[in-house]
């Protein structure tokens, strides 16, 4: 099994623009993008039945809920979660094992809206940002709107919960790219803007692109770039899983080959160089 790798702030970025949080930067707007909390299992009278009685009200259920995933509190969490969830873990400990492709290692939450009086209970989980083959893709920020259902007292329902997952400015992966370009130690042992994730579809490329005297590769003037699509989410779907047009852009180079970059928690990193063919010619 290939093992995790965790990308933290070690590359050449730009901040993000956040309709939650942050300002916008360069001009740029934030973008949110609703994905799934886990796929939906039918509860049946194989669900394993809670260890307790779940909490008094469905704010409280959320903030119990939230407060024991902070806290490393697994048997709470479970016992939180509603009977359709808990058809997705027989236990405890394998909720312990999945949850990371939920929220991954939360690090705070906060309330949106008015908070726990407000009529649709949202809460900002922030989280360790990731990008890995045995957990996918996990945002830095995600605004998540709860459902809660009432099942011997007040718990949380994942597969009838909505969340947005808050990205960097797309604007920023064609600066990102560009700067990318233009540093001349990007690819040496223990840059900070080496490529150290990728999928090494395209052999050769990603070495050309780090040769000192090779032809030198550039972006065409008023390029822009585009969610992964095509081959290149699909290769990108096979290793990490989920939709890869979420969280991975393309940036076309001179030639035949583009840059793939992911959104890292509030930036956007090169990660790959694959064949411009791999991608659909259309931009946005």
């Amino acid at each position: 099994m290939l093992a995790d790798a965790v990308l933290g702030l070690v590359s050449l970025a730009v901040g993000i623009g956040s309709v939650f949080l942050y300002g916008t930067v360069r001009g740029g707007d934030a973008e949110a993008a609703l994905v799934d909390l886990q796929p939906t299992v039918a509860a049946n009278e194989l669900t394993p039945p809670a260890p307790g009685p779940g909490a008094q009200s469905p704010a409280l259920a959320v903030e119990s809920f939230l407060t024991a995933e902070l806290n490393g509190d697994t048997e709470n969490a479970f016992n939180l979660l509603s009977a359709e969830d808990r058809a997705s873990y027989p236990n405890a400990e394998a909720w312990a094992a999945r949850r990371a492709t939920t929220f991954g290692v939360v690090l705070s939450w906060s309330w949106e809206g008015s908070g726990p009086s407000d009529p649709v209970l949202a809460t900002k989980v922030r989280s360790e940002p990731r990008l890995s083959p045995t957990t996918g893709w996990t945002p830095a920020e995600t605004v998540v709107a709860w459902k809660l259902v009432d099942e011997d007292g007040w718990r949380v329902s994942l597969g009838d919960s909505t969340k947005q997952a808050v990205l960097p400015p797309t604007e920023g992966a064609v600066l990102v790219a560009r700067q990318w370009l233009q540093d001349p130690d990007r690819c040496a042992p223990g840059s900070p803007t080496a490529v150290t994730l990728g999928l090494d579809t395209y052999p050769g490329q990603l070495g050309r692109l780090c040769d000192p005297v090779a032809a030198p590769l550039a972006l065409p003037d008023g390029e822009t770039s585009a969610p992964a699509s095509g081959r290149a989410a699909a290769e990108l779907a096979t290793r990490y899983g989920g939709d890869a047009s979420i969280w991975a852009r393309v940036v076309p180079l001179t030639g035949e080959t583009a840059l793939l970059l992911a959104a890292i928690g509030d930036r956007w990193v090169v990660i790959d160089v694959v064949p411009r063919s791999y991608q659909p010619t259309e931009s946005s």
